[in-house]
């Protein structure tokens, strides 16, 4: 691996190696590299991984349906719907939207053209918390920023009852999490011994629509605080950073930023160190904020605070084994480029077929304890017991 720990450096490297030519090095810079041959290669080689990953990241986003739309687009990294739902406070699926066949007597219900989902029959009322759930499609301009912001302070935050309830933006919050409240309350609410710059644990916490609910206490796994609903105008409310932004006009360092809405759900971030630990984290959230891109993190970042971070790269999920193949597939792309010698490129095949094995050994049999039958569970599955929409 290279010695920043990334995933661009370590296959740019590699695949320079395996071409091992100098007009190369001169032709091609790393930007170009990235853009034309990292890129691609790593869809191909994850179009292949997902057919038998046992360990696919997932991710959901709400997806609010309107009376009378019957057209809704999907994000541009969707690889494979999954499901389509309302759930409850504690995450569980309480009713879904099932997928059925073309002719059947109520209609599809819905289905996904090109890169829309569409709806028929038309919603005849709103479903304001419908959410989506899909796996990437491996599609991904892997970019390195040098500059960027971490940030934990939560947004809109509301107290939702009397004990300890609150609700915020939709953002990571664990349990045993700390919260940091400073400030003075003006708003409608009170929470009972409060002074400024006190430390309370979260104790319970969901995400739904658009929405984290999270429980307070004072100590570790205590009992809730007691609080009165309503607003907290004055107070700030910090939690482990969670939230990276960077300003849109930036350049990265290598690569280029892939400007659509949405665009890196389910990839990685990585907060890159000389030296320091190495911090990586699955992407929720990736969107335009005035003149900032304001990116999500499902997991708080534990070890790294918040403020100015000076190399960030966003880039897939992978291990050693998938970082090879990678490399090896950038350089059979190169190699018709430069039209290498026949030994050189059937060496290089040979290369791909085994390290394309040794990736798809390592994620078919990540999560060997669960029946294989369940990975591809469907609508028509007599085990699932949904009520439908």
């Amino acid at each position: 691996m290279d010695s920043t720990g990334g995933f661009i450096a370590t296959v740019i490297e590699r695949t320079r190696a395996y071409l091992d030519d100098a007009s190369l090095d001169a032709k091609y810079d790393d930007n170009y590299l990235v853009r034309n041959i990292v890129s691609p290669a790593f869809a191909s080689v994850a179009s292949r991984i997902n057919n038998s990953t046992t360990n696919s990241i997932s991710v959901w986003i709400p997806f609010p349906l309107k009376a009378g739309k019957q057209y809704y687009q999907l994000p541009p990294c969707v690889g494979e719907v999954w499901r389509l739902g309302i759930r409850t406070q504690d995450e569980w699926v309480q009713q879904e939207a099932m997928p059925r066949t073309e002719w059947h007597y109520r209609g599809p219900n819905w289905k996904v053209e090109g890169n829309m989902m569409v709806f028929n029959p038309t919603p005849d009322q709103d479903y304001d918390d419908l959410e989506l759930q899909f796996i990437h499609n491996g599609e991904i301009q892997p970019f390195i920023m040098s500059t960027g912001t971490l940030s934990g302070t939560l947004l809109s935050v509301a107290i939702t009852g009397t004990q300890g309830q609150f609700s915020c933006t939709a953002t990571t919050i664990e349990i045993g999490q700390t919260v940091l409240v400073s400030g003075t309350l003006s708003g409608t609410g009170t929470i009972t011994g409060y002074v400024t710059n006190t430390v309370y644990y979260v104790v319970s916490t969901s995400t739904v629509a658009g929405t984290t609910n999270f429980q307070l206490s004072a100590t570790y796994n205590g009992t809730p605080i007691t609080t009165t609903a309503g607003t907290t105008t004055g107070l700030t409310f910090t939690s482990n950073a969670n939230t990276i932004t960077f300003p849109v006009g930036t350049s990265p360092t290598v690569g280029t930023i892939d400007r659509r809405n949405s665009a890196y759900l389910g990839c990685v971030v990585r907060v890159l160190s000389a030296s320091g630990l190495i911090e990586e984290r699955i992407i929720s959230g990736w969107s335009r904020s005035g003149s900032n891109w304001q990116v999500a993190v499902r997991h708080p970042f534990t070890n790294i605070v918040s403020g100015t971070i000076s190399s960030i790269e966003f880039a897939p999920f992978g291990l050693e084994s998938l970082y090879e193949a990678v490399a090896i597939g950038g350089a059979l792309k190169m190699a018709v480029y430069k039209q290498v010698k026949p030994a050189h490129f059937q060496m290089l095949q040979l290369q791909y077929k085994d390290a394309m094995k040794t990736a798809m050994d390592h994620f078919s049999n990540k999560q060997m304890r669960t029946g294989k039958y369940f990975e591809r569970n469907t609508a028509e599955n007599s085990l699932n017991n949904w009520r439908n929409i």
